[in-house]
């Protein structure tokens, strides 16, 4: 492979969450080459690289870094609690409708309500009961 299939690569084994740059990939090649672990060949007037017997076994036995990447992905996914999500998109359509449609009078009342709102959520991260 060339360093950018093997960026493609990464981001798509872990759809898209991992896509290294090509400053943190290439230098990582040029080490892997000077290490004797790959070797640089030309694939069709390409800079490619491969494997070399040397570099196989650890290889084989290496850690796959997407498999980390992915099983932090699907923890965090199982973590979430999209109720609070649901009603901050529920409570954005209101305000929406507020500022578009209600008198200047509605829309301060709104405002103070959702500062009031703001300080009640801060409050829960500081272990107060409303």
């Amino acid at each position: 492979m060339n360093g950018y299939q093997i960026i493609t690569t990464l981001a798509d084994r872990t759809q898209g969450l991992w896509k290294p740059s090509p400053g943190a990939v290439y230098p990582a090649l040029a080490q892997l080459v000077d290490e004797g672990l790959i070797a640089e060949t030309d694939v069709d007037g390409q800079r490619a690289f491969t494997l070399t017997e040397a570099g196989r076994e650890p290889a084989e036995n290496a850690d796959k870094p997407w498999e980390a990447v992915n099983a932090e992905a699907q923890a965090a996914r199982a973590a979430f609690d999209p109720s609070a999500y649901q009603a901050y998109r529920t409570l954005a359509t209101a305000v929406q409708a507020v500022t578009q449609s209600g008198t200047p009078d509605q829309v301060a009342q709104a405002a103070s309500a959702l500062a009031e709102a703001e300080r009640a959520i801060y409050r829960l991260l500081g272990g107060e009961q409303s």
